[in-house]
């Protein structure tokens, strides 16, 4: 077994004993919430989750690099780093809605090269490495397909984003205005649950204009795997960008055409005003 997919039976291991922590916590208890310096919520369930992981993965693979949101970084000198969001939508976790997961992705000298999600409440687990396909497992073990609807026009797709307020603190509102008037629906299925459906092949495109390393990296291999595409604003492959979009092929360039016109038009009236 390479090293690669030693790695990927671990981090599906740590995500499922992550799920059972976060059951006990989502179905037993409510948290109690903190907020941190740039305003988001942590609970002590992200926290114990980020722990645990932590030591699962390390305890064997201890020469490997560890990045977790709350705790920060752990370093290593192996080439591998681990980039772990613990709870992927506390809010949802915090307010009792089952739409919440945990992402686990991995790094190997600078590309990702496989990342997980698990769902706990519904029960769900996709991964992917890279060149193995993208695969998700609810009782059963099935290949993912973003791809399955590779003639999906822009009009018939859902567009999915986690928090329309993120919107206007990216100057985005008539981008967003824009992308609703062109797709079929908008909905607020967000975090990770809305890329899990892009994986799935559902006629989706999940866009958020606020992203972090821990929120991209697991996406990323699952999108691409599956078939789809997950980029930056400017169409770029990347999990190191503030901004990302997971979508089917065949409608993505026409989201970035959306999103280059109007924020091309928006930077193009404030120079008006204050010159």
């Amino acid at each position: 077994m390479t090293q690669i997919a030693e790695r990927l039976n671990v981090a599906v291991d740590a995500s499922r004993l992550a799920g059972a922590i976060l059951l006990e916590h989502f179905v037993h208890t409510a948290p109690p919430v903190s907020i941190k310096p740039d305003g988001s919520p942590v609970t002590e369930a992200d926290r114990r989750v980020e722990i645990a992981i932590r030591d699962r993965i390390l305890a064997g693979f201890p020469k490997d690099a560890f990045l977790g949101e709350e705790f920060g970084a752990t370093a290593g000198d192996s080439g591998y780093r681990w980039i772990v969001d613990p709870i992927d939508g506390t809010m949802a976790f915090v307010m009792g809605v089952p739409l919440f997961g945990v992402l686990i992705a991995l790094e190997y000298q600078g590309d990702i090269v496989l990342g997980v999600l698990h769902m706990p409440v519904l029960d769900e687990t996709v991964y992917a490495s890279h060149g193995q396909g993208a695969w998700h497992v609810q009782g059963k073990k099935a290949p993912l397909r973003a791809a399955v609807c590779p003639d999906l026009a822009l009009h018939e797709a859902m567009l999915l984003t986690s928090n329309p307020g993120d919107w206007s603190q990216q100057d985005g509102v008539h981008v967003l205005d824009e992308l609703m008037q062109a797709t079929r629906a908008l909905r607020t299925w967000g975090d990770c649950y809305g890329y899990l459906l892009v994986a799935k092949g559902k006629p989706a495109i999940m866009i958020d204009p606020i992203m972090k390393l821990w929120d991209a990296a697991a996406i990323l291999p699952i999108i691409r795997e599956a078939g789809g595409r997950f980029t930056d604003w400017s169409g770029v492959e990347t999990v190191h960008s503030s901004q990302g979009i997971a979508a089917a092929r065949s409608v993505l360039p026409d989201v970035l055409r959306i999103i280059n016109r109007r924020r091309s038009g928006e930077t193009t009236m404030r120079g008006d005003r204050t010159s």
